[in-house]
């Protein structure tokens, strides 16, 4: 929910941004980092390109302590534009519309699509 979120900042660099060890998850040094990274008292889910920036948002009180997700430069340049626009989504419309992203047959597509 809208409330775990703690803090949300644009790191230019998400693969360096990546802390902790692989635990389950995907790594090819340097080029790629998918899956849960855990380090002490933290658990991210992690999701970053080579020379991409991400976005890094920090929870509390959730499953997962981190997000790190990369994002494309026209993504990013969105999101940057409608950060003021994001105090009018109520918290239960991005838990819903989350909820039924992680509903869906293919539940992977849609996280791509979104990161």
């Amino acid at each position: 929910p809208l409330s775990a979120v703690r803090a949300v900042e644009v790191v230019p660099d998400g693969i360096a941004a990546a802390r902790g060890i692989r635990a389950p998850g995907l790594g090819i040094p340097g080029v790629r980092l998918v899956g849960m990274w855990r380090g002490r008292s933290r658990r991210a889910l992690v999701s970053v390109r080579r020379q991409r920036p991400a976005v890094h948002v920090r929870l509390e009180g959730d499953r997962w302590s981190e997000l790190l997700l990369d994002v494309d430069e026209p993504t990013l340049a969105a999101i940057e534009g409608m950060r003021e626009r994001l105090s009018i989504i109520s918290a239960e419309r991005v838990r819903d519309e989350l909820v039924k992203l992680l509903s869906t047959p293919a539940p992977r597509r849609g996280l791509e699509l979104l990161v």
